[in-house]
């Protein structure tokens, strides 16, 4: 895996993941809560917040229900994402 692809990918986790934390504290909801609402490991739901994974399509989808936000496409469709 290049550099620039890399980059692009800590890019989009680091932006998820402050999409995730911060919807969820507006909401003021605690993971444990987000969990029952996205059918969603606690446990899991932390990694993501903290950027250690990246949540797969359908956990995001689960995800945006959950918080009650829209889902961004641009999250996912970028084509150096697509290379990995």
């Amino acid at each position: 895996m290049t550099n620039f692809v890399m980059n692009k990918l800590v890019k989009k986790i680091m932006k998820l993941q402050d999409i995730l934390k911060n919807t969820r504290k507006q909401l003021k909801l605690t993971i444990l809560e987000v969990s029952k609402l996205s059918g969603i490991d606690q446990a899991l739901l932390s990694k993501y917040e903290n950027g250690q994974r990246m949540p797969s399509e359908y956990h995001i989808t689960q995800l945006t229900k959950a918080l009650q936000i829209s889902y961004s496409e641009s999250l996912l469709s970028d084509k150096t994402t697509k290379l990995i």
